[in-house]
């Protein structure tokens, strides 16, 4: 009898629930730590919806007509390219080797949009916004996901495709207005000026960033001497 009224209650410690943390539900929307991943994607996609709603329109202005549709056909296979390798670069170096020379990639190439006045100029502008395309966005996500918890990933997911969507919305509306005043092409010269931006945003804030996977090994190592320097 005694055996059994022992198994008995290891089994009901067993199956008793764990106690959960109660959190305030906006924690479960937002997390702080990957708010600058979210605004550089969102200066990103500022510029992309410049390239992708006003193209059709910039061809018929420079005289290039539907031609001007190449530069997405130069843009895809520079992605194809970059992101062949550019993952594997990541694993091993980290983001920081990725996303400056892209973001000077994308502000040469919009540059160069802009003034193009040939074929070739805008096969090589889209070459070099493919650069941009294939890294900015796939590379800080990867690195934001580092910056949270496993708990958090969605989190940061969500915030990702929000400001992605806010981003998109800003460029339509305030790149359609700019072009009224200052046509198409340097429409397009001027929104390098967020290339420009996220990299400074970039080095600046990129430093003050710990990971989590870093966050939790220094916290562990902290704790570990504490222990040894206790008599």
């Amino acid at each position: 009898m005694c055996s059994f009224s022992t198994k008995s209650t290891v089994k009901e410690e067993k199956e008793r629930p764990q106690a959960t943390i109660k959190e305030p539900f906006y924690k479960y929307m937002f997390d702080k730590r990957v708010l600058l991943p979210c605004i550089l994607v969102t200066f990103n996609y500022i510029a992309i919806a410049g390239t992708v709603n006003f193209m059709g329109a910039f061809g018929k202005e420079n005289n290039v007509g539907g031609r001007i549709s190449q530069f997405f056909i130069a843009q895809g296979n520079a992605m194809v390219i970059v992101r062949a390798f550019s993952g594997k670069i990541f694993d091993r170096f980290g983001h920081r080797i990725l996303i400056i020379p892209a973001a000077i990639s994308g502000a040469a190439g919009l540059i160069l949009l802009g003034f193009s006045t040939s074929m070739v100029m805008v096969l090589v502008s889209g070459a070099l916004f493919g650069i941009v395309f294939a890294i900015i966005h796939p590379i800080i996500q990867a690195w934001a996901l580092t910056l949270v918890p496993p708990e958090k990933k969605a989190t940061a997911n969500s915030m990702l495709l929000i400001f992605i969507d806010f981003g998109l919305a800003i460029g339509l509306v305030g790149l359609g207005f700019l072009d009224k005043s200052v046509g198409y092409g340097m429409t397009f010269s001027y929104s390098a000026a967020f290339m420009i931006i996220i990299l400074l945003l970039y080095l600046i804030g990129s430093k003050k960033t710990v990971t989590f996977e870093a966050k939790k090994e220094k916290s562990r190592t902290k704790h570990t001497s504490l222990r040894t320097v206790k008599p």
